[in-house]
C-alpha cells in the first residue's frame, strides 16, 4: 500500500506468506537433482505428491475464511512439507541444519511482512 496505494492492502497478508517461501524452496529444488543422480527419480515424485495433498487439504481449509492469504498459506505449507520430505529422503544431501536454517528464514521473513503490516497498520 505504501507504494501502489491503499487499493492493494488486502494483498499484503499474502505477499508476507509468498516471501516465507523463498527460503524453503532450494531445499526441495535440491532433492530433484539429487534424486536423479543417485539414480532414484521415484523420490520427487513421493515428494509431489504429497506435497500436493497438503496443498488441498490446506486449500480447502484456509481460501474459504483467507481468500489470497489463505491460498498462499496452503502453498507455503505444501512448500513446507516438500523440504521436510527432502530431509528424510535424502537426509546427506538436503541435512536438518539446512531445514532448521530454512525454516528459521522462512518464519523470520513472515514475522517481518507481520510486523511491517502492523506498523503501517493496513
Amino acid at each position: 500500500p505504501l507504494v501502489v496505494g491503499d487499493a492493494f492492502a488486502p494483498a499484503t497478508r499474502a505477499l508476507a506468506l509468498v516471501l516465507a517461501m523463498f527460503p524453503l524452496v532450494p531445499l526441495s529444488a535440491l532433492a530433484t537433482p539429487a534424486s536423479a543422480l543417485r539414480l532414484t527419480p521415484g523420490v520427487p515424485l513421493r515428494i509431489d505428491a504429497v506435497a500436493l495433498g497438503v496443498f488441498v487439504a490446506a486449500a480447502f481449509l484456509l481460501v474459504p475464511r483467507f481468500a489470497a492469504a489463505g491460498a498462499m498459506g496452503a502453498m507455503l505449507a505444501a512448500v513446507a512439507t516438500s523440504a521436510v520430505f527432502s530431509v528424510t529422503a535424502i537426509p546427506t544431501v538436503v541435512t536438518l541444519r539446512m531445514l532448521g536454517s530454512g525454516l528459521l528464514g522462512s518464519g523470520a521473513v513472515a514475522g517481518a511482512g507481520l510486523l511491517v503490516r502492523s506498523v503501517l497498520g493496513s
